[in-house]
Order: C-alpha cells, then structure tokens, then sequence
C-alpha cells in the first residue's frame, strides 16, 4: 500500500471525502491481493502510515464490512475476509446469465464510435495478456466486459451489473491468477469483438457464453478442494505474477 495512492484520489477528484479514498485505496488492496484474505488489518498502524485519524479509517472499514470485504470479530479485530468457493461459482453463474443476454443487445444497439472503443478495449486485453501484465490485464478485462454492458443499452442488465461490482473485480483477480487459462481467454475477447461488430445477437451470445464456460470448467475439479485449499493454491499462483 502506499500513500501516493490516497494523495492522487484527492489530485483526482478534490471533493472526495477522507473516508471514501481510504475506502477506495483498501478496496483496491483487497482486489489485488496486496491485502490477503483472512489477514488481519492493524488500524492503528494503517492509520499512521496513511496520516489519517482513526475516524474516517472506522467509517471506511464499516463500508468495506457491508459489503463483505472484510469482517470484524469481537475482541480480535478486523480481516480480509475469506474467499469462499461458493460465492466464487455464484458470481460465474451470475456472469453467464447477464453476459451473453448483453451481448446480444449490444449487437443491436451499438454505434460505430462505440464500436471503435470497444474494439480498442479488446486490442488493450489481447496486449495485457501478451505482456503478462497482472495489473494491466486485470483493468483491460474489466473495462471490456463493462463496456459491454452498458452498450446493451438496458438498464436493468447495467444495474444488476453495477450491484455486484466489486465482487466481479475481486473475483476476476481469480481468473487472471490462473494461467491456464490465458491461451483461451485471449482469443475469445476478439470473438466476442467480432460477432458484436457483425451485429449478430445471436454469436455475440454464444461467444460470450463460451467466455464465461470457459472461466468454470477448467476449475470443476477445485471444488473438491475446500476453501483454505484451493486458496492458498491460487495465492501462490499469484505471489508469482508479481
């Protein structure tokens, strides 16, 4: 973590209350895996390294612990909170339900400037990828799928989308962890790029479909493991990408 993080979240945007960029700079730590589940978060030590007082910190872990980021225990503290395997499949599932449904729509609805930047979202996946930028990759994928959302143009898809936000983000750095993966996922982006600039509902959803597959079926064989298991294994994986 460093506290050029919070400086340049009030350089961005100067009307950003204290509580709130200490929320965005711990939410990003978690995402990453810079703060690891389970850990145990020093509040006093944060607070001094970050030049903060304890209060807008509180209000900032309050907000992560709604949303399930970090949990609080009586007389223990406050932890990152365990990645569950459940939740993880739950999100896929989610994912293959509102993706290949945007998709469609997007096929339909989309400008040619749009088109544009959709095609230069996926040009910007293909190149993280290619680089093994973990950091790169992990914004490329998010700007790409959430681009296709809002080009489906529904507001309900956009919605259900927006409400699981940053569990989407915590649990791609799953995915991108997985190098298994890689060979199959960088090409995929391109065929939903294509199908979408075709305007073909129908492969833009079969295209999508395939993605969100493929994120699942490689880890079936995860959820023999329990939890701790299949997390340490992927932590590794990802202590390698740094």
């Amino acid at each position: 973590m460093h506290k050029s993080d919070l400086e340049k979240l009030f350089q961005d945007n100067p009307f950003k209350s204290l509580a709130d960029a200490i929320y965005e700079v711990l939410l990003n730590e978690i995402i990453e895996f810079q703060l690891l589940p389970e850990s145990k978060i020093n509040e006093t030590h944060l607070a001094e390294y970050l030049n903060v007082s304890r209060t807008p910190l509180r209000k900032a872990l309050d907000l992560l612990e709604q949303e399930g980021h970090v949990k609080k225990i009586y007389n223990k503290g406050t932890f990152v909170s365990a990645l569950d395997v459940d939740d993880y499949f739950d999100i896929i599932d989610f994912r293959y339900m509102i993706e290949p449904m945007a998709a469609g729509y997007a096929a339909q609805r989309i400008t040619e400037k749009q088109l544009r930047q959709l095609l230069f979202y996926t040009q910007e996946v293909e190149r993280a990828y290619s680089a093994k930028d973990n950091r790169a990759l992990l914004e490329a994928e998010d700007n790409f799928h959430r681009y296709i959302i809002l080009c489906s143009k529904n507001k309900y898809l956009i919605n259900a989308y927006d409400a699981v936000d940053a569990k989407l983000k915590k649990y791609r750095m799953y995915v991108i962890a997985d190098k298994k993966l890689h060979n199959y996922l960088v090409g995929v982006h391109r065929l939903i790029y294509n199908a979408v600039s075709f305007k073909d509902r129908e492969v833009a959803e079969a295209a999508a479909r395939r993605h969100i597959t493929l994120l699942k079926a490689p880890l079936e064989t995860d959820i023999e493991l329990n939890a701790k298991k299949m997390i340490r294994a992927k932590l590794d994986i990802i202590r390698h990408l740094k």
